[in-house]
């Protein structure tokens, strides 16, 4: 067995797959993990859809359409049903994780997208909110994805997305944010510390952990 069919049966080794992946080898990985994501997710105390759905709930109203960026298998979707949110879009690059989102009832419709090629088919100010939990550490234009974010918010709506901190901190998103302010893009909310990410998880435990951050568009 070569090390990635070793790496597709046990997931230990997320930080295999290069924040600088190409699209192909992310699809890849995430395609074939699809099947047990969800069981590895929970086994691992996976709490960021909920943390971020509940964040987007406190600032934007249930009857708002929301996009869902980087929807996996569903488990944000549903994070987001629980929520109160029921016009639910989901984005993914991996066509089997979407399949396993449909399952759920949580969309109204969803998408396969490449968030490394912009921008997407959406119409400026569609959505009422974005949610993007556990993705940007493959998106390596930080300026490029989040202007994009804020371009398919309507003005007063909101952005909530999770960064690693290691990786907020490596790719200068306080800069990326303060110029988007300058710009008029967005509002800069809030910022939070570091929280636990996967803290059953080998790798991650306590030593990787995520930021959750909220733009106010407009």
């Amino acid at each position: 067995m070569n090390p990635q069919d070793e790496q597709a049966d046990d997931r230990s080794g997320l930080n295999a797959l290069s924040a600088n992946a190409s699209s192909a080898d992310i699809k890849q990985y995430y395609d074939s993990w699809a099947e047990k994501y969800d069981q590895d997710l929970a086994s691992w105390d996976y709490q960021a859809p909920t943390i971020a759905a509940g964040i987007l709930a406190a600032g934007v109203g249930a009857d708002q359409t929301i996009l869902d960026v980087g929807c996996g298998t569903g488990l944000s979707g549903v994070a987001l049903q629980v929520a109160g949110f029921r016009d639910i879009t989901g984005v993914d690059i991996s066509q089997a994780s979407i399949d396993r989102a449909r399952q759920t009832g949580a969309y109204v419709r969803l998408d396969q997208v490449d968030l490394h090629e912009l921008p997407l088919s959406y119409a400026d100010a569609e959505f009422g909110g974005l949610q993007c939990v556990g993705v940007l550490s493959y998106v390596p234009d930080t300026d490029a994805i989040l202007r994009e974010f804020c371009r398919l918010v309507a003005p007063g709506g909101l952005v909530v997305f999770s960064q690693r901190d290691d990786i907020y901190q490596d790719r200068g998103y306080q800069a990326v944010m303060r110029n988007l302010e300058t710009d008029g893009a967005c509002t800069v909310e809030s910022v939070s510390d570091p929280k636990p990410y996967l803290p059953a998880n080998e790798e991650f435990g306590q030593v990787i952990k995520v930021m959750y951050v909220v733009l106010r568009v407009g």
